[in-house]
């Protein structure tokens, strides 16, 4: 499946661009995924492990997801986190 990535500091036309399309915003203090209903599509907002997303992205997202855990890991790696999002999203 093809991935168009924006280099930073296009994200403002980029959301411009897709106006009308949900967008979930991965952030710790989301929705858990599974009380989430993706049906209809959308697209993935996430950001690196250090930094996450800008807060001018969270705002613009129509919902905060987040993956549930356990223990005192506060965070998964971007990848891994975006696969497990991806997956539910497919649902």
């Amino acid at each position: 499946f093809p991935v168009t990535i924006a280099a930073e500091g296009e994200a403002d036309v980029c959301m411009d661009y897709l106006k009308g399309i949900r967008m979930y915003a991965a952030v710790l203090q989301g929705t858990p995924l599974a009380s989430i209903d993706f049906g209809g599509g959308g697209l993935l907002l996430l950001g690196n492990e250090s930094d996450g997303l800008q807060p001018g992205l969270i705002e613009r997202a129509t919902a905060g997801v987040c993956i549930p855990g356990r223990g005192r890991a506060e965070s998964l790696n971007a990848a891994v986190a975006g696969g497990i999002i991806l997956s539910w999203m497919r649902k």
